[in-house]
Formats: C-alpha cells, sequence, structure tokens
C-alpha cells in the first residue's frame, strides 16, 4: 500500500533539522549551479524563519507549517544517491535511479517494471512539428551538465522550501488548485467560482485514451489575482460519488513552477481532492521509469498564433505491469513514461482500479476576481493556428488491450464570456475527432 501525502506530518525530522544552523543557499539556477549534496546541506541548515510569510513572495505562516514542508521533502530524497543534475529553465533535475524514486520505494520494487516499448499512434499533426523539452542539438545545460540522464535514472524535478513557502501549507502545495476546489469539469458546479473551464467530455466506459494537443503559454499575471491556465486530459470514476482521477497536460503555473514556461504535467487523486493527489513525483504515486521526460518541466518551442504549431500526444492506457498488476500508464508521443499503480485507488474498492466511466479534455484557468488567457487566448472560432486545440481524441475500449474507439463529445462552455468550446465528432478531416477551445479571460467571468 502506498504512503499517501497525510492531512498532518510527524515531526521526526526537528532533532535533524536543530543540529544544523546557517544561512540557505539560493536555489536559482541564474546564480550558479548547486550540486545534490549541498541542496539536501542546506535545505536541512535553513532558518524556518526566513521562509514566513513577509519575506519574498511567501504564503506560509508558521514555522511548523515550514518544517512539515521540509520534512516531507526530506522523505522525498531519503536514501537516494544522485551523481548527475542538471538545469532547465531554471528548474533542477536530479537524475534518481529509478527504485529510489519516492513510489518506487514505498512500493517496495526490487525490479524495474517492464512497460511496453512504443504504442502505434497517428503522427502529430503534419502542420506543426511536435513540442519536445529539449531543443535539436540540446545536450548539455548553460553549466556544462549533460542533458538528459543517463539510462536506469530518472529526472526528478528538484522540490526546494522556496517553492513550497510560497503556499499556506504543505496540504495546500498538494491541491489542484491551491484553493481546496479542485473538481472535474462535469462537476463544475461544485466547484468555488475561481476555477473557469472550457472542455470536452463523454460519459463511457474506458481504460484511457489520448487526443493530440497543441501547446501554449498563456501569460499569467500573478500580481492581479490571475493563478494558471492549463490544457489537459481526466479519465474520471465516481466511487460512492467521490472523484478519482488520472489527469495529464501542459500547464502555466507560475506559482508552482516558478516560470511563465507552460510545463508538462500528471497530477491524481482518489477522494475528490480532498487529502490525496498531488502533481508529478511531489508525492508518492506516479512510478515513472523514462529517463529523458521532465515532468514539470517546460517545452522546448511553443506554439505561434497564426503560424507554426507545436503539437504533442498525450494520454493514459490501463495496462497489467510485471511485478505490479493494473496501473495506468502515462503515453507521451505514442512511448510509456512511467505509471500510478491501480492500487493507488484504492484497489478492488476504488472505481479507477476497475477502468473509468468518463473522459474529459479540455481548459481549465484559475484566478481570483480576473482570470487568464485559456489555450492560445483567442476564441475557438478563429480555428486552425489560433485557437487551442485537441485533436485525434480516442480511448481505450478494453483492458491492457490497444483497441480504440473515436470520441464523441458534448461540449461545455460554463463562462462563455471568456471561454468557449466547438466540437467536431468524427470528422472527414485528419484531425478526426476533435475541438477547439479557449479565450481571453477578463474580468467577467
Amino acid at each position: 500500500m502506498l504512503h499517501l501525502p497525510p492531512k498532518s506530518f510527524a515531526a521526526g525530522f526537528a532533532a535533524v533539522v536543530a543540529m544544523a544552523c546557517g544561512p540557505a543557499i539560493a536555489q536559482s539556477a541564474a546564480d550558479r549551479f548547486v550540486p545534490f549534496g549541498e541542496f539536501l546541506q542546506t535545505l536541512t541548515a535553513a532558518p524556518a524563519e526566513q521562509y514566513l510569510a513577509g519575506a519574498a513572495a511567501n504564503g506560509v505562516a508558521s514555522t511548523g507549517a515550514v518544517e512539515e514542508m521540509r520534512s516531507h521533502i526530506l522523505s522525498l530524497y531519503r536514501g537516494v544517491t544522485v551523481r548527475h543534475s542538471f538545469v532547465l529553465d531554471d528548474q533542477y533535475f536530479d537524475c534518481v535511479p529509478i527504485l529510489q524514486q519516492p513510489s518506487a520505494r514505498a512500493l517496495g520494487l526490487m525490479k524495474v517494471p517492464a512497460l511496453p516499448a512504443a504504442l502505434p499512434l497517428p503522427a502529430d499533426d503534419d502542420d506543426g512539428a511536435p513540442a519536445g523539452q529539449f531543443a535539436p542539438g540540446e545536450t548539455a545545460d548553460r553549466f556544462g551538465n549533460a542533458m538528459p540522464c543517463e539510462q536506469g535514472t530518472i529526472p526528478m524535478r528538484r522540490i526546494t522550501l522556496q517553492e513550497l513557502s510560497r503556499y499556506r501549507n504543505l496540504q495546500e502545495y498538494f491541491q489542484k488548485g491551491h484553493d481546496g476546489a479542485g473538481e472535474v469539469p462535469t462537476r463544475a458546479k461544485q466547484v468555488a467560482p475561481t476555477h473557469k473551464y472550457a472542455h470536452a467530455f463523454q460519459n463511457v466506459k474506458n481504460f484511457g485514451g489520448v487526443s493530440t494537443l497543441n501547446i501554449w503559454k498563456p501569460p499569467i499575471n500573478i500580481s492581479k489575482g490571475e493563478i494558471f491556465s492549463l490544457s489537459q486530459h481526466w479519465y474520471v470514476a465516481f466511487p460512492g460519488g467521490v472523484t478519482q482521477t488520472a489527469e495529464i497536460g501542459w500547464q502555466n503555473d507560475p506559482q508552482h513552477y516558478g516560470s511563465q514556461n507552460s510545463a508538462l504535467f500528471i497530477y491524481w487523486t482518489r477522494d475528490g481532492y480532498q487529502q490525496t493527489g498531488c502533481y508529478n513525483l511531489e508525492c508518492q504515486g506516479f512510478v515513472q521509469t523514462s529517463n529523458s521526460i521532465l515532468l514539470g518541466g517546460r517545452f522546448a518551442t511553443y506554439s505561434k498564433l497564426g503560424g507554426k504549431q507545436n503539437y504533442l500526444t498525450l494520454g493514459y492506457q490501463m495496462l497489467n505491469v510485471t511485478n505490479v498488476g493494473p496501473a495506468w500508464a502515462m503515453i507521451y508521443a505514442g512511448n510509456y513514461v512511467g505509471y500510478f499503480p491501480a492500487s493507488l485507488y484504492g484497489g478492488a474498492s476504488g472505481a479507477l482500479s476497475q477502468g473509468a466511466t468518463e473522459i474529459d479534455y479540455g481548459g481549465e484557468a484559475v484566478g481570483t476576481t480576473i482570470w487568464p488567457p485559456m489555450g492560445s487566448g483567442q476564441f475557438p472560432g478563429q480555428g486552425a493556428k489560433f485557437s487551442g486545440l485537441h485533436e485525434k481524441i480516442k480511448y481505450f475500449t478494453a483492458y491492457n488491450n490497444n483497441k480504440m474507439h473515436a470520441a464523441s463529445l458534448t461540449a461545455s462552455q460554463p463562462s462563455p464570456k471568456c471561454y468557449k468550446t466547438q466540437v467536431h465528432n468524427n470528422s472527414a478531416t485528419k484531425l478526426q475527432s476533435f475541438f477547439y477551445f479557449g479565450g481571453p479571460g477578463g474580468t467577467k467571468c
């Protein structure tokens, strides 16, 4: 059984923290390269007081909350040996041996799980280009460190106290929406008005699916109260009325990633975003097997309005993983990156461990009294090369099987003054089942 992020942590590291002292070293890659060992030493030694609200843009309110955050970070790296790290977009990625990553340790894995080499998928749209995370010929960071990670390791985005201290507490950091109001769009009536959607869904038994997304980086103005904007998939089940999800997409969230560049993300919850779930590898949940895909990492290129489009095929497929059993395997450009074990969702009692009952695709934007652009920032009526897009949308019809079916989606645009959706099911074009979505956001959403 995996250890899920609890509501509160024991202060087991208090004695360790008290043994060290000294100023923290800035983790910004703009200054100099910080090796993994130095990062851990600094993490242990840094006084909690320097992270409290009022210091820079921090939001954490108590030293107790800081120590809870520190304890969690130390638990992620306990027993981890890192011999190689690199920097991309001011984010550190430490090359962690596959079996030392948090979820592999929690599962007690003794061997690297075997996933299929690739999934046969149609090529990305021929009017654009795949949106990779490394530019052609980009093999080293600005400090000369090789990229990506070597075989047998996975790139784990470095989690720092600086990052966590932007939030009031650890649980807020884990949450999908930072305000405790995350939900899938079809249940948006239960969501606080901070979350806005433009999406398309289908209620159908499925074992995952895929779509090809165009990649944008809509600007987020934190100073005005905008929080994030994303384009994603939701694979959902509702055991006993409680939401369980496996999610994937791209997201511009400067508070989380410290950048205006949209990042690749995954997310999960088994209890309606209440006490379980997190992004990427930031808690125990996802087991990564790829040495080259950066969860939480930026893309090398983004789509341009009216110009070159950058696309990426993403999704999940429910497979039988050797020595693990049923699992939701992440798909990136036709390759398997890793998986969420079905046991994460409660085994036989968890509906998502038996497959999903809904597929959902589209955009989500979060703000306070003002909401950021979604997708390209253009309404869907602008069409090809101008609007946000999901194309070639299909779902898997059987467990551990590549058989797929074209989606037949219902459009939903609960905030049409700011964001809209335009669906084309089973079209005769090369886009197959697809939809445009998005909009400029604003104050009247």
